[in-house]
């Protein structure tokens, strides 16, 4: 976990370094008026503030026994300084599952705790590195100290965090104001998030995946020379949805949400990352338990209605042990339909069906088959047919 804590503090580095040397500039649509200008022309009257609220899926570890899942929330609260400096903090909740044993095989915990539940507070600087202002697209980077507080249980102490995250967004202004000085952003942000605790909580880790909806005040205009019209360097797709359906084998209603990453090539092939946190609930006959899993694949096609994935990949496990059912690879299959910008400026709907195979060769293999509703962004689509 120290190695991982590592790594995302690199990386939170690296954007220190890169957002140093990154200068705001006016980009397509930034028009607030039939003769106006397209750039600010003196800074916002207060500093930009950015409030949000983030939900989170985590792996986590602490002095007293878990089963090394978490979910949570968290409120972050962000305030620009000055160019691509922040300063911001974080509230944050983490609830998981006890270390639950069956010892008599009848399914159930033997000994059912209270689920583990802590407070977290944090605060540092945050670097912004805005690739598309007017479109509120940016890489945000941050490292933090703070404190852990435990709601039932274990250590206080301090902690330190790092976070990586990256930023979809629309920047609003009012046409009526002629030239105005600031704007309000509307963002959209997918992030890594690692903690680890100090002295008494040293026991702690946790390394999270967050989903952020933030809105900015006081946003910022580019300032500049407009640049021409231009597709991403990088073109891509995200889309996060939530499912619900059912457990075949073992286990009863199955609900979660999955995030995926695309990477088209041309109007049919996508290379797809897919993350996903599910929800097994438990029968009669077992305990219920989490499932996140990692998955990779292609999907067929991009912008047409009808389309069709195969994902392959790794399902874990956590839960009361032994497990009902058993972390082992899967394959999970998927057809739907999408409506490519549906909701404008490259945000679009998407409906699908997926059937999911674990790949155990025991009476703990694991079927499920989910019906899912999602938003897709297609930067493509943003870039050639919203203003700004």
């Amino acid at each position: 976990m120290r190695s991982i804590f590592a790594g995302v503090l690199a990386a939170v580095l690296l954007g220190v370094c890169s957002g140093a040397a990154s200068a705001q500039r006016c980009q397509p649509g930034m028009r607030f008026g039939p003769d106006a200008r397209r750039c600010r022309t003196e800074p916002p009257p207060f500093l930009t503030l950015r409030v949000g609220v983030d939900a989170s899926v985590a792996i986590w570890d602490r002095d007293v026994p878990v089963d090394g899942a978490a979910a949570g929330l968290g409120i972050p609260v962000d305030v620009r300084i000055v160019g691509p400096l922040w300063a911001g903090g974080r509230m944050g909740y983490l609830v998981g599952g006890d270390a639950g044993h069956d010892a008599d095989g009848d399914g159930f915990d033997d000994d059912n705790q209270e689920n583990p539940k802590i407070l977290t507070f944090a605060g540092g600087p945050r670097i912004v590195v805005d690739t598309e202002p007017s479109r509120q697209e940016a890489w945000r980077f941050g490292v933090s100290a703070g404190w852990l507080v435990p709601l039932n249980g274990g250590s206080a102490g301090p902690l330190l965090e790092a976070a990586v995250e990256r930023q979809w967004g629309m920047l609003l202004v009012d046409p009526s104001e002629g030239e105005p000085t600031h704007g309000r952003g509307q963002d959209f942000s997918l992030g890594v998030r690692a903690q680890l605790g100090l002295e008494d909580a040293k026991e702690y880790r946790a390394l999270s995946f967050t989903a952020t909806y933030a809105t900015e005040l006081f946003a910022q205009l580019p300032g500049g020379v407009e640049p021409a019209r231009s597709r991403p360097d990088v073109d891509h797709t995200v889309s996060a949805d939530f499912f619900v359906g059912t457990g075949f084998r073992r286990g009863g209603l199955a609900q979660g949400m999955g995030l995926s990453l695309g990477l088209p090539f041309g109007r049919l092939v996508e290379l797809r990352a897919r993350g996903e946190a599910m929800l097994l609930a438990g029968t009669e006959l077992f305990e219920g338990v989490s499932v996140y899993s990692a998955l990779g694949g292609l999907r067929l096609s991009r912008w047409y209605l009808p389309w069709v994935e195969v994902l392959a990949g790794w399902g874990q496990v956590f839960g009361t042990r032994p497990h009902p059912i058993a972390s082992s690879p899967v394959i999970e299959g998927a057809i739907g339909g999408q409506f490519p910008n549906a909701l404008g400026c490259g945000y679009g709907l998407n409906v699908a069906q997926r059937v999911r195979f674990g790949l155990h060769d025991g009476d703990r293999r694991f079927v499920a088959i989910t019906l899912g509703l999602g938003i897709t962004y297609d930067s493509a689509i943003r870039a050639s047919e919203c203003w700004p």
